[in-house]
């Protein structure tokens, strides 16, 4: 790893050469860091010579000076890199915004490009409202951690206090923002709290109020894995049901293999326990009531 320092910033850098082969400029999604690319390496790193960075403001990068950024800043900010690494043109794969910096170098500087792979992005933005996106990003990675904690405590680990204190705070962090997907991922792991300790009850009225607040947020993913685990802890004709509609509405999200996504997202299985392990509700009943309201 090394920095690179740019007109006014200093982004985290890793540059595997590769003598002979092209390079490849791997461009971040919003709120990532270089590291989302780690499961790709080393299946890229057999054909390409790869540099990856952190963008302003992300993981271990600085932000600069700027008050505000354009594309263009963006742009040149990852020919700064290159730059910085002695390559003169490159393949460049970009995810979301990355995508819409590999299209503005494209344009600008379209010497320095190969070949361009775009991903989930777009040719334009809309004018967003960044404190919502920010929070959005703020929960998903929150819950994505939050998710692998309660997986942990599924399969048992020697210290569970310390997990479920962690999973309560963290979802403490994310409730406070009082938003409707925020609320929603509180009842969800609520719910999966609740089926660890053994309170079916709890958990199936928690995994019914985040499908609803899902569904209100336009999160089917989520709302389908919530109805998911609610069928499987219902069982008979109405819980077969609920998983076959889940399974269905998964499919029709373009997801393959809806059980691996479900349990990635939502890992408490139905007849998961944790026994002696005294947790309390994470959803209070002001959550309960907003989410009902909405």
């Amino acid at each position: 790893m090394k920095l690179v320092t740019t007109e006014d910033a200093q982004l985290r850098c890793e540059h595997s050469p590769r003598p002979g082969a092209p390079a490849l400029l791997l461009l971040n999604p919003l709120g990532a860091s270089l590291e989302i690319w780690d499961d790709s390496l080393a299946a890229l790193s057999e054909r390409f010579e790869l540099v990856r960075y952190d963008v302003r403001g992300h993981g271990e990068s600085t932000t600069g000076s700027k008050t505000e950024l354009t594309m263009e800043q963006l742009a040149r900010d990852a020919l700064a890199v290159l730059d910085s690494c002695g390559i003169a043109r490159a393949h460049l794969c970009g995810l979301s915004i990355g995508g819409m910096t590999a299209m503005q170098i494209a344009t600008l500087w379209p010497d320095r490009v190969l070949k361009i792979a775009l991903c989930s992005t777009a040719p334009y933005m809309a004018a967003p409202n960044w404190p919502e996106r920010i929070q959005a990003v703020r929960t998903f990675t929150t819950y994505v951690r939050v998710a692998g904690w309660l997986g942990a405590l599924a399969q048992g680990t020697p210290r569970p206090d310390r997990l479920v204190a962690a999973v309560e705070r963290a979802c403490d962090r994310v409730g406070s923002a009082g938003e409707i997907g925020t609320i929603s991922a509180t009842f969800l792991v609520g719910a999966e709290l609740a089926v660890l300790r053994g309170d079916l009850d709890a958990a199936a009225d928690g995994y019914r109020s985040a499908a609803a607040g899902f569904d209100d947020a336009d999160m089917a993913l989520l709302a389908g894995a919530a109805r998911w685990r609610l069928g499987e802890l219902l069982g008979g004709d109405e819980g077969r049901t609920l998983v076959a509609d889940a399974r269905a509405a998964l499919a029709a999200e373009g997801i393959v293999r809806p059980d691996r996504v479900v349990a990635m997202f939502v890992p408490v299985s139905a007849d998961a326990r944790l026994a002696r392990t005294r947790v309390r509700r994470v959803f209070s009943p002001a959550m309960t009531s907003s989410v009902a309201d909405s």
